[in-house]
């Protein structure tokens, strides 16, 4: 067997949400790890959102930041608008992506979505990672003594 025999390792989707930095970047840093090619990915999805929508503000906070996470990664960030599902079906697809790690968000419509979405991946034998980022104790760690959440 020759070296252009062996079979490239499939890439890790990185699937940058509200954490649009290299440094300190669980998801980013895990992918580096895996010795695997990385595809970095951000999805405005304002289907989902619904009420949750960002407004002029938040829009104008994103294009700067993304347009610097852009840079960052030598002009690699993928851009893309839509249903987080079905962007990230069609970049594994095109890529053909093993993988997709994220940082989890915890806004109740992120949340439904993101179980979907891990459920459907996981059936289509897609490794699925999430990582906290942004939390010290993540909602299920902090509870009251009788186990119910705090309010």
């Amino acid at each position: 067997m020759t070296l252009s025999d062996k079979k490239k390792p499939s890439p890790v989707i990185v699937w940058f949400r509200q954490d649009l930095r290299l440094r300190d970047n669980p998801a980013l840093i895990d992918a580096h790890k895996s010795g695997r090619p990385i595809l970095p990915l951000y999805i405005l999805d304002d289907g989902n959102s619904g009420e949750w929508k960002m407004g002029a503000a938040s829009r104008w906070w994103l294009h700067k930041s993304l347009k610097s996470l852009h840079r960052d990664l030598r002009d690699r960030l993928c851009l893309a608008r839509g249903d987080s599902r079905t962007v990230l079906m069609e970049q594994i697809k095109t890529s053909g992506a093993g993988a997709v790690y994220w940082n989890r968000c915890y806004e109740p419509w992120r949340t439904a979505c993101d179980a979907a979405i891990e459920k459907d991946l996981g059936s289509m034998g897609i490794e699925v990672k999430g990582f906290n980022a942004s939390l010290l104790f993540e909602p299920p760690e902090t509870v009251k003594k009788d186990g119910t959440p705090y309010k």
